[in-house]
């Protein structure tokens, strides 16, 4: 809200919240934590001490709003929640099945359009699992668990090349393809998937390259844009983002790739992105080990899917280790968090960008 009294830096269009005036400025209703005790002595919220929720990596809410579930790192699960219509508090359901060896390390999770499937990019285990999802209970049941080759894999865990090092896993809006990158394999992976069961098939061989013949090295997140025509990739190590055109098929052409920050404003070693709902715009942060992380703001064109620098420019150059970046629904503010800093950048999305 543009009243919120919170510090603002003029020069970049970006106002930043510290943690603790985060908890002054906002109501806070409810605080989940591994450790409850984290935030004692805020005295703004309830807080409760719950399982899977160490080293949260990604959030994803159900379709039809009843569900939260939290990709938990080191626990190496996903956490499930009940979440309360009318006051969005959250109650404690459990967690995916513990102990499993084709979800180590959770970076990424994903929902089908319909719901009835979440799928997770598994970091250490190279794998995405894939869970069908009770729309009652929330409750998740593996189905499929698909693996990188190179590694033994066990009976029941089918093949997929590229899976090595798996950092974020999306599903196409029309539900007939999903996407995975391997951090490790420098791939992106393109699943064909069945609309009944939600189950995944490995197109292979994985996408390597992008356009002109260039490399994609150490991909870290995957975006599919809301009319399903492209797909981009950041790749942090490289300082790139890697633009392909989708086909019918779910296959990928490449379309451009944005290298040179003097050319494209691309900056700070892009690692998050996010498409804006209404499909305009692309959102890139860095989440480097450099003291200046960014986020970088593009238009998108709706025709072609290729992106140029947006006029507003983006830029929060303060907030230092990008860990989150999400866009609201109406694609009118972009949120950022800032994992050094204990901090959180909220941009306001004008005519021309941020």
């Amino acid at each position: 809200h543009p009243k919120m009294p919170f510090p603002y830096n003029k020069s970049s269009n970006v106002k930043i919240h510290p943690i603790t005036q985060l908890f002054a400025s906002l109501e806070v209703r409810h605080i989940l934590g591994r450790y409850f005790n984290a935030f004692a002595g805020f005295g703004v919220a309830p807080q409760q001490a719950v399982d899977g929720l160490a080293v949260p990596r990604e959030v994803a809410i159900s379709s039809d709003g009843t569900h939260v579930y939290v990709a938990a790192g080191n626990d190496h699960v996903v956490g499930i929640f009940v979440r309360d219509g009318a006051t969005g508090r959250l109650a404690v359901r459990g967690t995916s099945a513990k102990n499993l060896a084709v979800l180590q390390e959770p970076f990424s999770i994903a929902f089908s359009p319909d719901g009835a499937q979440l799928y997770v990019a598994g970091g250490d285990s190279d794998t995405i699992a894939v869970f069908a999802r009770n729309g009652s209970t929330g409750d998740l049941s593996l189905i499929q668990a698909l693996k990188d080759p190179p590694f033994a894999v066990s009976p029941g865990i089918e093949s997929a090349e590229g899976l090595d090092g798996a950092r974020s896993v999306r599903v196409s809006p029309d539900g007939a393809h999903a996407y995975a990158v391997g951090f490790l394999d420098s791939a992106v992976v393109v699943f064909d998937r069945d609309a009944v069961t939600g189950k995944l098939v490995a197109q292979q061989p994985p996408i390597r390259k992008g356009f002109g013949g260039i490399d994609l090295i150490q991909p870290f997140s995957v975006a599919i844009s809301p009319d399903g025509e492209n797909v981009y990739v950041a790749c942090g190590s490289q300082d790139a983002i890697h633009v392909f055109a989708r086909r019918d098929d779910g296959d990928l052409d490449p379309l451009e790739v944005l290298l040179d920050p003097d050319k494209t404003g691309l900056e700070g070693r892009p690692t998050f992105l996010s498409v804006s709902p209404d499909g305009r715009r692309v959102y890139v942060a860095g989440g480097a080990a450099e003291s200046t992380d960014v986020v970088s703001a593009f238009d998108r064109d709706l025709d072609t899917g290729r992106l140029t620098p947006s006029r507003g420019g983006g830029g929060a150059s303060t907030i230092a280790g990008i860990r989150a970046l999400a866009v609201s629904p109406a694609s009118d503010n972009v949120y950022v968090s800032g994992a050094r800093e204990d901090a959180l950048a909220v941009f306001f999305v004008g005519p021309e960008g941020p």
